[in-house]
C-alpha cells in the first residue's frame, strides 16, 4: 500500500465506459482492453497488489446513482468489499463536492 490518496470524480459521469475508465485510471490500470467489474475486482482485491492507496475518495456518487444507477451500485459493492478485505484503506464517499 502506498501513502497516496486517490480521488475518483464521477460528478459528470453519464456512461458505463466513463465510470469504468475513471475507476481504472484512478488505480493506475491500463484501459486498452475490456473493462468489467470482475477485472477491476481481480486487480483491486489481489493481496499481492502493493500499489493501492492509503485513502480513496469518491465524489459524484449521488449523481452517478441518477445517471447510471447500475454502475453506482457496482462501484458501491466494490468499495464495500475492498473495505472489508483491506481495512487499512480509508474509503470516503463525499455527498457534496
Amino acid at each position: 500500500m502506498t501513502s497516496k490518496q486517490v480521488t475518483i470524480d464521477l460528478t459528470h459521469a453519464k456512461s458505463v465506459l466513463f465510470v469504468r475508465q475513471t475507476v481504472a485510471l484512478a488505480f493506475g490500470m491500463q484501459i486498452n482492453g475490456e473493462l468489467t467489474w470482475e477485472i477491476l475486482r481481480d486487480r483491486l482485491y489481489d493481496p499481492e497488489n502493493r500499489s493501492l492507496p492509503a485513502k480513496i475518495v469518491v465524489t459524484g456518487l449521488p449523481n452517478l446513482g441518477v445517471s447510471v444507477p447500475s454502475e453506482a451500485k457496482a462501484l458501491r459493492s466494490v468499495l464495500r468489499e475492498l473495505g472489508a478485505l483491506r481495512p487499512e484503506i480509508a474509503i470516503s464517499i463525499l455527498l457534496h463536492s
